[in-house]
């Protein structure tokens, strides 16, 4: 599990704490150092004492009501730091230009633009754009070795989770790692907590969460709310229905997928996943069918729920069971060629019918053809025995050759005669 701690000291007392040595205690970090393992690239890391250079800098030339401030350190260190958290946010000249601007931060995103400007051109990164990087690491999987197993998060007692900071975990969170938040709250002194309950609202209406008190106190005062995310969180809003069985399931998706299509939405921009193709994914195609919507599905039928393909895998084992009548039938109602006798073709139906009747049940108790033939033999009409006999041996000669063919097949050999054994057969089928 990896712990996020809001600052150094707090990750220090809790390494303290937790009676590990500083060395081996690799799953305690900050939000900080977490982005300083995640972020690579060409660019420099702008510290603060650069960050606030820049500032100056941008602030010398910049609009007359700042430049004055250009002269006071402490000004200086302000103008840095608002600069930082609007970027953190996601407020950056380009985005702030595509909407309507109020006259009086005109002159601000003029310097924003500026400070912009001068980071691009010196190849610097800001936190701001350190955070955004790192959030683009993790969605695209670029994960460091410390950090490729991690598959819990959990974040200490931090109250000010905004912007690229719920990016960075609700990318870890699209990845399948589960993500604790722990937020530090008193009821009792509310003013004291509004980042934290800001925070809660933020991601509350962001993830669908389950929020619970924990029932812990820190410091003897404050109390832990937990926001637990399933792996399967993601920002997009999920709705739960109870459903009594999968075929109204299938039938309430359909539904709502042509509530979409009828609401304008793209049919291309719709999907629909379910947990397997042939049981709920057959009877959602089956109920979008029956709404005229076509669909696409992006993985084929079973190969093994073709009927012939089907009637092939049971021919296969019929070797192992000696061949025996009824399974030998099914396959050959599906597979075997047709009889043809006096230029004329017996029904299958019929050859079933004559090889029940033979009483013969499998190859080696009485081989059908000697069965076949002594029934026929032994009818009384001895006009017609004669071409009862040769019926009999044109069936049995039918299913000898049916047999011949899977009998050949190697019971032990590598692999790759099975393989070409069983490519002969189809193709003798075939033929």
């Amino acid at each position: 599990m990896l712990r996020i701690f809001p600052s150094r000291a707090a990750l220090e007392h809790a390494i303290a704490a937790d009676g590990r040595d500083a060395l081996v205690a690799d799953g305690f970090v900050t939000f900080q150092s977490l982005v300083d393992q995640l972020v690579g690239g060409a660019r420099v890391a702008a510290g603060n004492i650069a960050g606030r250079m820049l500032v100056r800098a941008v602030l010398t030339r910049g609009p007359e009501r700042y430049r004055r401030l250009a002269s006071d350190p402490l000004a200086v260190r302000a103008m840095h730091g608002a600069l930082l958290e609007l970027r953190m946010c996601g407020v950056t000249a380009e985005v702030a230009a595509r909407g309507k601007t109020e006259p009086a931060l005109v002159d601000l995103l003029a310097v924003l633009a500026a400070y912009e400007d001068g980071l691009a051109s010196q190849q610097l990164l800001d936190d701001s754009d350190k955070q955004r990087d790192a959030v683009l690491a993790v969605a695209r999987g670029d994960l460091p070795p410390a950090l490729a197993s991690i598959c819990a998060i959990r974040v200490e007692g931090e109250g000010d989770l905004f912007g690229s900071r719920l990016d960075l975990l609700a990318a870890f969170a699209a990845r399948g790692v589960h993500v604790h938040v722990r937020l530090p709250f008193d009821a009792e002194r509310r003013a004291d907590f509004a980042w934290s309950e800001a925070t809660l609202s933020m991601m509350e209406g962001r993830w669908q969460s389950n929020v619970r008190d924990g029932g812990r106190a820190l410091d003897g005062h404050l109390q832990a709310l937990e926001i637990i995310h399933d792996p399967r969180s993601c920002v997009a809003s999920v709705r739960v229905q109870h459903v009594p069985e999968p075929a109204e399931e299938a039938r309430r998706i359909a539904a709502t997928v042509v509530e979409w299509l009828y609401a304008g939405i793209p049919a291309n921009a719709i999907a629909v996943v379910t947990p397997d193709a042939d049981g709920l994914g057959e009877l959602l195609v089956r109920a979008l069918e029956r709404f005229d919507v076509p669909v696409r599905p992006r993985r084929g039928e079973s190969i093994a729920r073709v009927h012939r393909v089907a009637a092939l895998l049971g021919a296969l084992q019929l070797p192992a069971f000696d061949f025996r009548r009824e399974e030998l039938l099914d396959a050959w109602s599906a597979l075997g060629e047709p009889v043809v006798f006096d230029d004329a073709r017996i029904a299958i139906s019929e050859v079933a019918r004559e090889v029940r009747a033979s009483g013969a049940r499998s190859r080696s108790i009485r081989s059908y053809r000697e069965a076949l033939v002594s029934i026929a033999m032994g009818r009384r009409e001895s006009a017609f025995s004669d071409k009862h006999a040769r019926r009999a041996n044109a069936i049995a000669d039918a299913l000898d050759a049916f047999i011949r063919r899977f009998a050949t097949l190697p019971h032990s050999a590598p692999l790759i005669e099975h393989v070409r054994a069983v490519q002969r057969l189809i193709e003798g089928l075939q033929a």
